[in-house]
């Protein structure tokens, strides 16, 4: 196989007020058979920007990618945030393996 990245846990707030700091921790795993380097891409839905975090990991060990207070702020509406986590492949590109909506 290779490395591959599953997400295990998103832990942030479920509900906040308009203008509140989203902050919390997603940990994704390498489920795969050898080291390597994640990605993890995090989209907020409602206006389309993006975050990157990246970190190295060995087989069955799980990286903590922190959403620091005042990155990202709580819309005046409904919101969704999409997490895809990635591997790097043998040719240098990123391979999406999870993706999950928070």
């Amino acid at each position: 196989m290779a490395a591959k990245a599953q997400i295990v846990s998103i832990n942030l707030p479920s509900e906040l007020s308009a203008g509140e700091s989203i902050s919390g921790n997603i940990y994704v795993k390498n489920v795969g058979d050898s080291e390597g380097v994640f990605r993890l891409l995090v989209t907020t839905l409602w206006d389309g920007k993006q975050y990157l975090g990246q970190g190295t990991a060995g087989v069955g060990e799980t990286i903590d990618f922190y959403i620091p207070p005042g990155l990202i702020t709580m819309p005046n509406q409904d919101a969704s945030i999409r997490f895809d986590a990635m591997h790097q492949a043998p040719d240098g590109n990123f391979v999406t393996d999870d993706s999950k909506t928070h």
